[in-house]
């Protein structure tokens, strides 16, 4: 008699397939997303990347290959490195989602990320009248917690109540108000418990506001244009629940005759660093975010969250009139500098990746600070001022100083840019801001240095691209130079020489 065991036989298929986690996108610019792709085995991969909305993010191009799908042999243990672009909407906005997708056969794996796509630069803004709101609905619970709330807000006139934000219902400590008062202080407020600004503020430019509330020291803060301007603490907890209203306060009795753009709501207390640094950019979605609305829509009457938490906003008694161009100081990328006593001790400067690089110093004024940003698409206009036969539409920067009566110097070293050819025929031409048209600029020349200088410059904010006209003005010595602009530029001309040197 034979004895006979009885088994199951497992194997066990141990191929694997990676791929890179890639960020969320903050702006569907044209910067290429990297990613990498890894198997365990020597096997053909097929890939495809897949937008979820078409109409705002297309022609997925994956690997340069000009296609949205590629078939790659991939090594076993060693990582294949991917590029993919794509073309967005000139004019919609939306949150889209982006899937990578490698699939062997008998194996899939899928890597998503987000890409919130928007018009150039600040876009759009929304503009209230009198008896207009928006309500995005009760469930952004601020009651017994921390919160920060920030937005950019231009006043069409002073001495009157212009709440723009309001939340929760009457009672103490339980409505929350931000805005102005009509003796022109801005107010943070729980009901009667509140926070104002030291000073008043009397002008129609626009502003970046923050309010941060701290739940465990009760703490409260005012921020404007990143500067701290208003801090107590608070005599009790924030207890309100109810609909969170924009454009009036939480009774509806006091309405906004302002324009707002680009209102933030998180679940933390934001530094005033982090304010410094988010206020002139458009911001990638974030797990702190409650809230995001950029208000660039052309039409309708729904405010689109961008945050994937879906608190959209219902627009009342408003027409698509009240959309409009804003004139908000946002770019994709920005840079500052905050440090400083005198107007010459603020000096900023940001890159693009093609190599040109741009400088902002201050000239004269009482200064707190200064941000420049970059804007990575082309601009909402494209008319060349007169006298130019073009612009450079592949990217331009803005300034917005920071203080009272400000001048400024500029800088811009358009080495590696491809539109400026030789520089023989290039300016710099300039607008206020989004909503402007492009202007001619008298700035100074200086051919061998590959750069452009303009000093003396004594609007709040500008817009400033390269352009090419028939008569430049070109310096003949490098002395006409401002010394607070010469230092950026050298450093600039520095690090080149520098990574030609490292390059041979």
């Amino acid at each position: 008699m034979t004895a006979q065991t009885a088994f199951n036989l497992t194997i066990e298929d141990s191929f694997t397939i990676e791929i890179s986690d890639i960020e969320d996108v903050a702006t569907a610019s044209d910067i290429p997303i990297h990613l990498t792709v890894a198997v365990s085995e020597n096997k053909m991969i097929t890939l495809t990347a897949l937008s979820s909305d078409p109409a705002l993010l297309s022609n997925m191009n994956l690997g340069g290959s000009g296609y949205s799908g590629i078939i790659e042999t991939l090594t076993a243990n060693v990582e294949k490195e991917l590029t993919l672009t794509y073309d967005q909407s000139a004019t919609g906005h939306g949150r889209v989602t982006v899937t990578v997708l490698a699939d062997s056969g008998d194996h899939a794996v899928t890597s998503t990320f987000f890409v919130l796509v928007s018009p150039s630069g600040s876009a759009h803004a929304l503009r209230f009248d009198g008896n207009q709101y928006v309500n995005c609905g009760d469930d952004i619970y601020l009651d017994n917690r921390s919160f920060s709330i920030e937005f950019w807000m231009k006043r069409t006139s002073s001495g009157s109540h212009d709440f723009m934000i309001g939340h929760g219902s009457s009672g103490a400590n339980s409505s929350l108000t931000i805005g102005f008062r009509d003796t022109n202080v801005f107010n943070f407020n729980f009901y009667s418990n509140g926070v104002a600004t030291s000073e008043t503020y009397t002008d129609t430019n626009w502003h970046h506001w923050a309010v941060t509330y701290e739940s465990g020291t009760k703490e409260r803060k005012i921020f404007r244009d990143g500067v701290l301007k208003g801090n107590d603490i608070s005599a009790s907890h924030y207890l309100g629940i109810g609909n969170f209203y924009i454009g009036v306060s939480d009774s509806m009795n006091f309405y906004s005759n302002d324009l707002i753009d680009e209102l933030r709501i998180w679940n933390d207390v934001r530094t005033q660093t982090e304010i410094q640094d988010s206020m002139c950019k458009k911001i990638a979605p974030d797990e702190s975010l409650i809230a995001y609305y950029r208000f660039d829509h052309l039409s309708g009457n729904t405010l689109i969250d961008l945050s994937g938490n879906n608190h959209h906003g219902t627009l009342n008694n408003m027409t698509d009139s009240n959309w409009i161009l804003s004139e908000a100081a946002l770019g994709d990328m920005s840079a500052h500098d905050y440090t400083g006593t005198a107007a010459s001790d603020f000096s900023v400067s940001i890159a693009h990746a093609d190599g040109d690089a741009f400088t902002a110093a201050g000239d004269s004024g009482n200064y707190s600070g200064i941000q420049i940003y970059l804007v990575n698409s082309s601009p909402n206009k494209l008319t060349p001022p007169a006298g130019y036969s073009s612009i450079d539409t592949d990217h331009y920067y803005g300034v917005y100083p920071v203080g009272e009566l400000p001048t400024y110097s500029i800088a811009y070293n358009y080495s590696g840019n491809t539109y400026a050819g030789d520089g023989t025929d290039l300016q710099m031409a300039y607008r206020v801001n989004n909503a402007g048209d492009w202007t001619g600029m008298d700035s100074t020349h200086h051919i061998s240095e590959t750069s452009l200088v303009k000093s003396g410059i004594s609007a709040l904010s500008h817009e400033f691209t390269l352009g090419k006209n028939d008569a430049p003005t070109i310096a003949t010595l490098f002395d006409q130079f401002t010394q607070k602009i010469q230092r950026p530029i050298q450093s600039l001309l520095q690090w080149q020489i520098l990574i030609m040197m490292y390059s041979l």
